[in-house]
């Protein structure tokens, strides 16, 4: 009888139950703000590199196809925005490009074919707070940003 009442006031009482549940419901809590942040991150990433080719495709549009112009096209995709010295493009510092779009972690195809010029860039995006995911520390999620346009030149 007395084993009885022990359990049913155990099973009655009420002390400790926030806690418990607190516990049991601040890990998913944790895991669900980490991956809207990854997410925001990426989206932004994507989102800014997106802008960035389609700044680089309009510069194209506009002037002379060569070298050097494609080489600028290509800082543009990079840093999203255009350095001229004198009126050439400059070569940016490697302190401007954003990790994701660094030379090791993007890479820039520009081609022109008739009077159409095509800009893609395949972009390994690295995980901070889900790097574990592979086991190597380094994951990378991996997009692809194309943009055409008809050349116009001058």
């Amino acid at each position: 009888m007395l084993q009885r009442r022990n359990l049913e006031s155990f099973q009655a009482c009420q002390r400790g139950a926030v806690t418990i549940e607190f516990v049991m419901t601040i890990p998913l809590f944790l895991a669900a703000l980490a991956f809207a942040f990854e997410f925001g991150r990426f989206f932004l990433a994507h989102q800014s590199t997106v802008n960035n080719v389609r700044s680089a495709a309009r510069y194209l549009s506009r002037v002379e196809i060569t070298d050097a112009n494609f080489d600028c096209a290509k800082y543009i995709v990079r840093t999203g925005r255009m350095d001229f010295g004198d009126g050439v493009c400059a070569a940016p510092d490697e302190g401007d490009y954003p990790d994701y779009l660094a030379p090791a972690n993007a890479d820039i195809a520009i081609a022109r074919n008739a009077q159409r010029i095509f800009i893609r860039t395949d972009v390994r995006f690295p995980l901070t707070i889900f790097g574990f995911v592979d086991g190597s520390g380094r994951s990378n999620l991996r997009f692809a940003v194309q943009e055409d346009v008809r050349w116009v030149g001058m």
